[in-house]
């Protein structure tokens, strides 16, 4: 097999490897596990918050800026980060630490029901407009 034959034959195929490989490490707004959830209870919805990890359960929990509500951060399965990709976008994720917050307008989904005086618990679909920022 000449070269001009194998360079044919394996630029196609190294195309199509490098494409999908591409693809796969930035998957859009509509491929996030989160909103794809079959325990979610509601719809997703927008807010500005500041996303921290902290002690306790669940360890990674956002303040709603402009009030006093706290939301819990959880996935669907818990041998990852807090609880696997199923909880927040690892974009998000990678930002985070233990002397750093992340300000962010959220898209966040519902596990549990809002309820006075209890943590609800939701997913983040994706993050956009991140500020990081030291405690």
């Amino acid at each position: 097999m000449s070269f001009n034959m194998m360079t044919a034959f394996w630029r196609p195929i190294a195309a199509l490897t490098f494409g999908l490989a591409a693809h796969g490490t930035s998957p859009s707004i509509h491929d996030s596990p989160c909103a794809t959830r079959s325990d979610l209870i509601g719809p997703c919805f927008d807010l500005r918050g500041r996303v921290s990890i902290g002690n306790g359960n669940p360890n990674v929990r956002i303040w709603r800026v402009g009030t006093t509500r706290i939301l819990g951060v959880v996935g669907a399965e818990c041998d990852e980060h807090p609880c696997g990709p199923s909880a927040m976008p690892d974009s998000l994720w990678t930002q985070m630490d233990e002397d750093h917050d992340v300000f962010a307008d959220l898209t966040v989904c519902p596990v549990t029901k809002e309820r006075a005086g209890w943590m609800q618990m939701v997913c983040i679909d994706s993050a956009r407009n991140t500020a990081r920022r030291r405690r």
